[in-house]
């Protein structure tokens, strides 16, 4: 639809819960919800996001909105990737869990507060998240690893070769596992 002349698309989800399969609900009359696991993480951990570069679409103020937290979006995905049906969506949700740790180095004492506070309030999905990756992330040649080189844009890491990223992949997610592990 548009909102003020400006074309939008939104997609509304909600949090599943009980052992039935991932589905959309009706969650108020006219209004359906993509329901998936865990995502009262990423409603629950947000930041405010300032954009202010939207002037070639609107004029007026900067446009404001809500964003998970890095830690949040890490969390949340590294817990549902396992249980995508699609093997290349789960396959990108361990690309964007590799992309966040490697562009966002100078807030690793944030995302470690953040993880401390997971571990408080939801202490068997932080072992599952850990279980989740782990499993994944054995060696370089384990299939997170390759899956991150499968998902990697042309653009992204220019420097490294597929066998090296297999392998910077593996050492950022293997530090990441050893940090969460202390």
């Amino acid at each position: 639809g548009k909102i003020e002349g400006v074309d939008v698309e939104i997609e509304f989800l909600t949090d599943q819960s009980g052992s039935r399969q991932d589905t959309v609900l009706e969650v108020q009359r006219g209004l359906h919800a993509e329901a998936l696991r865990y995502v009262s993480i990423l409603v629950e951990n947000t930041l405010e996001l300032v954009i202010d570069d939207v002037g070639t679409i609107q004029d007026g103020p900067p446009i404001i909105v809500q964003v998970p937290t890095p830690a949040a979006y890490i969390f949340q995905k590294g817990l549902s990737f396992t249980r995508r049906r699609d093997k290349q969506k789960a396959s990108k949700d361990l690309y964007y869990i590799f992309d966040i740790m490697v562009r966002l180095t100078g807030i690793q004492d944030k995302m470690s507060a953040d993880f401390e506070t997971f571990s408080k309030k939801h202490a068997e999905w932080c072992r599952k998240f850990l279980s989740n990756l782990t499993t994944y992330f054995k060696s370089p040649a384990s299939e997170g690893s390759l899956r991150i080189v499968e998902q990697r844009p042309a653009d992204a890491f220019p420097g490294l070769d597929d066998d090296l990223l297999k392998h910077h992949a593996f050492g950022t997610l293997e530090q990441f596992i050893l940090n969460l592990s202390r």
